[in-house]
């Protein structure tokens, strides 16, 4: 019994094979030098070792991430059998994704797929920071038209950026007199508010500034200053004002030319 016993262990050993043949992610380490680069072109160099060796060589190919990085004809790594440590590396190229994500960048993780005569596994490797390749965008604001009547003539304002930000950028609009004016010479729509959205340029949604008529006598025309309050863009800056022109829409007073009698 003792030698039958023996017979079936040796034979399930056999038929298991060596563990440290089997493919195992945790047995790969994934190294990248530099962990920083610029996403304008950057590079990195992606290194393997083995926990412990191998009965098979082992072949490490790097995944690309769209929008973050490309893997190019050297995008695998070798490790022969019986060796923890490859003697080639892999190299990726970072993506420039024209959007302003801040000084933090953005980050991603590395990852590949190992594979020797056993079969394959997933590998998660380090993570990679693709510093910025874009400025911080310029916000303004501008009138359409620049110039309206005091009889109920309308501008509509908008928001624009000078380039796309990750980050949604709020401006809240106001109006203030001007050279001439006071505060019943316009009014300003109930919503105030703009937003340009992550990865766009021009602003959404409808403010609009009014012009009052004062029935008066014709006097000089008016300006009023229209401001913005920006929040969100990865840090984007209040615009700079516009001003808006109200001209006024009343005929001069009439005169009577005094004539002496005869």
């Amino acid at each position: 019994m003792k030698a039958a016993g023996l017979v079936f262990a040796v034979v399930a050993a056999f038929a298991a094979g060596p563990a440290w043949a089997q493919p195992s992610a945790q047995g790969v380490t994934l190294s990248l030098s530099p962990s920083s680069i610029s996403e304008s072109g950057g590079t990195a160099t992606v290194s393997a070792t083995l926990s412990r060796t191998s009965s098979a060589a082992t072949t490490i190919t790097m995944t690309p991430v769209a929008g973050f990085y490309t893997v190019g004809a050297d995008a695998e790594i070798f490790i022969a059998a019986g060796q923890t440590t490859a003697a080639d590396t892999a190299l990726i190229t970072a993506v420039d994704d024209d959007v302003y994500q801040g000084p933090a960048g953005r980050s991603v993780t590395v990852t590949a797929t190992m594979a020797n005569d056993q079969g394959t596994a997933a590998v998660t490797g380090p993570v990679l920071t693709l510093t910025d390749g874009e400025t911080l965008p310029i916000l303004t604001l501008t009138l359409a038209p620049a110039s309206i009547s005091e009889a109920r003539g309308v501008s509509t304002v908008t928001a624009a950026l000078s380039g796309k930000s990750g980050e949604a950028v709020t401006v809240t609009v106001s109006a203030a007199p001007a050279s001439g004016a006071v505060t019943t010479d316009f009014s300003v729509s109930a919503n105030r508010t703009l937003i340009v959205a992550a990865g766009a340029i021009a602003s959404t949604g409808r403010v609009t500034v009014t012009g009052v008529n004062d029935d008066e006598d014709r006097d000089a025309d008016k300006q009023v200053t229209i401001s913005g309050a920006a929040s969100g863009g990865n840090g984007v800056s209040a615009p700079e004002s516009v001003s808006l022109a109200i001209t006024d829409n009343d005929s001069p007073p009439s005169q009577t030319q005094w004539r002496r009698p005869n």
